[in-house]
């Protein structure tokens, strides 16, 4: 069985935490429309999904072609095998990690991420953890996923490190 997180408190009651399947999946998206009293936009649905879902597909849109790979809820969710950087979300949200892909290793000959990247991850809170060779956040609180708005600061001081690096790769 899968467990999806659902972000939003308001929802939390609306919805099954346990979204095992399509039919499942596809009851929580109708019984939220229907709540909703509305017709819905596309932008609606995508806010919607984010929402129910934690996918924000407006963001994982943005980032196509940008070099960075993306791991969240325990699937590869965007991965080039040219992809500098590797932005890995844990399967609640509570926990970000940035890491180095090899081919950025391969192509820059260092396995650590560079120092302008380290510094603006430390000013958002990150600690490097030597275990698992990766800038490392995790939420406080009980139950807090990251917000989009500080996974939306990490990626842009991800890309604003890959367009420094001018790699002809």
């Amino acid at each position: 069985m899968t467990i999806m997180p659902i972000m939003d408190k308001e929802l939390k009651e609306l919805l099954p935490v346990s979204l095992s399947n399509t039919s499942q999946s596809k009851k929580a998206m109708d019984e939220y429309i229907t709540r909703q009293r509305a017709e819905l936009t596309c932008d609606g649905i995508r806010q919607m999904i984010n929402r129910i879902f934690s996918i924000n597909l407006d963001g994982i849109s943005r980032l196509e072609g940008q070099r960075i790979s993306l791991y969240s809820k325990r699937q590869w969710v965007l991965r080039q095998a040219c992809d500098l950087l590797i932005v890995y979300t844990g399967t609640d949200d509570r926990d970000v990690k940035v890491i180095p892909t090899k081919y950025f290793s391969e192509h820059t000959g260092s396995d650590r991420l560079p120092e302008d990247l380290q510094k603006a991850l430390s000013n958002l809170g990150y600690r490097y953890d030597e275990k698992i060779g990766a800038y490392y956040f995790i939420a406080t609180g009980d139950d807090q996923a990251v917000p989009d708005t500080f996974k939306g600061q990490t990626l842009s001081a991800v890309l604003e490190a890959i367009n420094k690096l001018h790699l002809d790769i």
